[in-house]
């Protein structure tokens, strides 16, 4: 799965050290990788969707 792939790269991209220099709370972090996942779902859903009925 292509997702999979991709989310195991965002982890790797995003350090512990990385997240604390940015200052994010464990909270407000995990509220934003949920909105962001949710964007990029919604995004490629959306996608899939205008090329099924272009088709």
């Amino acid at each position: 799965m292509q997702d999979e792939e991709w989310l195991e790269q965002i982890e790797i991209s995003l350090t512990e050290e990385e997240i604390e220099a940015l200052g994010w709370q464990p909270k407000r972090n995990w509220w934003a990788m949920g909105c962001f996942v949710i964007l990029v779902g919604l995004s490629g859903i959306i996608s899939l969707w205008r090329r099924r009925r272009h088709e």
